[in-house]
């Protein structure tokens, strides 16, 4: 006598119930997966801009090191580099301290823009289409013979203090926007010879 199978053999494939709930897995593993990749994207992009702000700060360090001595006034008139300074933000006023302004005395009025550290914002953009925005700013700091920080103090041997801000603003990056990246160097008033400060910082 013929009997009738009821049992689905395992060749007759998926329900659709249960193709239905395949694929919600998926989904929900999918979900999880693409907020990983953007956190990774946004840390390593964050990382990028961070590296290459560093590198245009350590380039304009350089630049100011090709300067002898004085050199690295030149065309700073004392206009320009005042009205620079009111711009400057607490994070370079806090690496500047009390140390005075320095500049060209004998550089026309209004030429810090065209200076070899010139007093106006350079303006840098990265294949990310970033742009970042360098500021110089120089000032004039004393070294006491016992070897303690430079200081204004006018004992000593005279240094540059060349402070290099650098600013670019990227969403989600920086916790107070721009992001800030500061770094200084000492340079001998009588030659190029820098001496890195051991103050560099991102903000």
């Amino acid at each position: 006598m013929a009997t009738t199978a009821n049992r689905r053999s395992a060749d007759d494939g998926f329900s659709m119930l249960e193709a239905m709930v395949a694929a919600s897995i998926v989904a929900i593993c999918l979900v999880g997966s693409i907020g990983f990749v953007l956190t990774a994207l946004r840390t390593t992009r964050a990382q990028a801009s961070l590296l290459f702000a560093v590198t245009l700060a350590t380039d304009a360090v350089e630049t100011a090191r090709t300067q002898a001595g004085s050199a690295v006034l030149k065309g700073r008139d004392l206009n320009s580099v005042q009205a620079q300074w009111s711009t400057a933000t607490a994070r370079v006023r806090a690496v500047v301290g009390a140390n005075p302004l320095a500049v060209d005395s004998t550089a026309a009025s209004g030429s810090g823009a065209t200076a070899t550290l010139p007093t106006v914002p350079t303006v840098t953009t990265d294949a990310n289409g970033v742009t970042y925005r360098r500021s110089y700013f120089v000032n004039r700091c004393w070294q006491p013979t016992d070897g303690t920080t430079c200081q204004s103090t006018a004992t000593g041997t005279a240094y540059l203090l060349v402070v290099v801000d650098l600013d670019w603003s990227v969403r989600g990056q920086c916790d107070q926007p721009p992001c800030e990246y500061v770094t200084a160097a000492q340079l001998a008033a009588n030659n190029a010879d820098a001496v890195f400060d051991p103050f560099a910082d991102t903000v």
